[in-house]
């Protein structure tokens, strides 16, 4: 497989972009857009490219500070097909919101409404976005001790105006350090939350309106522990998958959660750390990154198909240094079919650097779910 690496720099921190579950790169205007915070005062900024090899200056986002990983702070970017949002916590405080459009020069235009602060009030961690299939806006985000609480918009424009029945606290999440996900389905106009404490995991769907209930989702129990670097998505047929990885002690173990009519658990092997996937919609092959635990250079991938399974681990890179921590994982089928894996070298002053390569399929249909107006952090 040919894999093209390029740098892009030292003067960011994409290291929390992990701990979000949400994707932040995506095409727009005919450029690559990558989100990532400026070390250099703390606020979230981007870079753009033309070929996902030779990458911009960082531009700072007025306004827009959600400190750095140290310090608690966390955001999630996502694209509708028009307009780009931006969800953040200030050193995990209140939850705010931007809607902006991406130029074709590498700029972007904030909404006339700006800013929309305090969007979710309280003291908040890991906030993820999407946008659903009518264009309407959510968020998740976690509180800790207190649990998950969810918010949409009832306005498709960039003035935030909680829906009725808005924010809502997620029953049976509160306790312990807590990951989760969102994802919209493509067929139904329905959005599906999963959320975890130190009991299991959960999940939940709305449905035109109304919330179908809280699901135990079969298996949890085998790892014990709180769910955290989750990730959701779904494919073109609705089937969901929820990568998740947890830790009791320092004992890591990764598992995938696979809906089709119910919940069923795989187990990965030989677990990595700071794992990223994402989904080709063309064909519903889930595709998962991750490193070693124990201090190799190697970036690994595996990938799962309904009625194939899961695969064994493959190296996709192996860096000079040691150590690298897989961010983010984002698959633009409308490149071609090509993947882009940013991560973070531990061993080279932790620079972002960025992987990419080309899945030899077919090309149908919408793009990645990252484009889609989801994923995980690098994430």
């Amino acid at each position: 497989m040919n894999v093209t690496k390029s740098a892009i720099g030292y003067a960011y921190d994409g290291i929390n972009l992990s701990t979000s579950g949400m994707i932040a790169s995506f095409i727009a205007a005919g450029l690559y857009w990558i989100f990532l915070i400026d070390l250099s005062n703390s606020k979230l900024g981007f870079i753009t490219s033309t070929n996902n090899t030779t990458w911009s200056a960082i531009t700072d986002i007025t306004g827009v500070v959600p400190g750095n990983y140290g310090v608690g702070g966390q955001y999630s970017v996502c694209f509708d097909g028009t307009y780009g949002h931006i969800v953040w916590s200030f050193f995990a405080n209140a939850v705010n919101y931007l809607r902006f459009t991406p130029n074709s020069d590498g700029t972007i235009t904030i909404d006339p409404a700006g800013i929309q602060s305090n969007v979710i009030t309280g003291f908040f961690f890991y906030p993820e976005i999407i946008t659903d299939k009518n264009g309407y806006v959510w968020i998740l985000a976690y509180s800790s001790g207190v649990g998950h609480f969810i918010s949409k918009n009832k306005n498709i424009s960039g003035t935030w105006t909680a829906d009725t029945g808005f924010p809502l606290q997620l029953n049976n999440s509160t306790g312990g350090y807590s990951g989760g996900g969102i994802a919209a389905l493509h067929n139904a106009e329905s959005v599906v939350v999963v959320y975890g404490d130190t009991n299991g995991l959960y999940s939940n769907q709305w449905v035109s309106g109304v919330w179908v209930g809280a699901v135990v989702m079969t298996g949890v129990n085998s790892f014990g522990g709180s769910p955290c670097l989750s990730y959701l998505v779904a494919d073109n047929s609705d089937n969901l998958y929820f990568l998740t990885q947890t830790g009791v002690g320092g004992n890591i173990g990764s598992y995938l959660f696979i809906y089709k009519t119910s919940w069923s658990i795989v187990k990965i092997n030989n677990i990595r750390m700071y794992l990223a996937f994402s989904i080709n919609l063309t064909d519903g092959t889930i595709w998962i990154f991750g490193t070693r635990q124990t201090g190799s250079a190697n970036i690994d991938y595996m990938t799962y198909k309904n009625g194939v399974g899961i695969t064994g681990w493959t190296t996709l890179y192996t860096d000079t240094g040691s150590s690298p921590y897989v961010l983010n994982a984002n698959l633009y089928i409308n490149v071609p079919n090509q993947f882009t894996v940013i991560y973070d070298d531990s061993n080279d002053s932790y620079a972002i650097k960025v992987l990419t390569f080309a899945v030899q399929m077919p090309v149908h249909g919408k793009t990645s779910i990252g484009a889609q107006l989801k994923v995980m952090g690098v994430i």
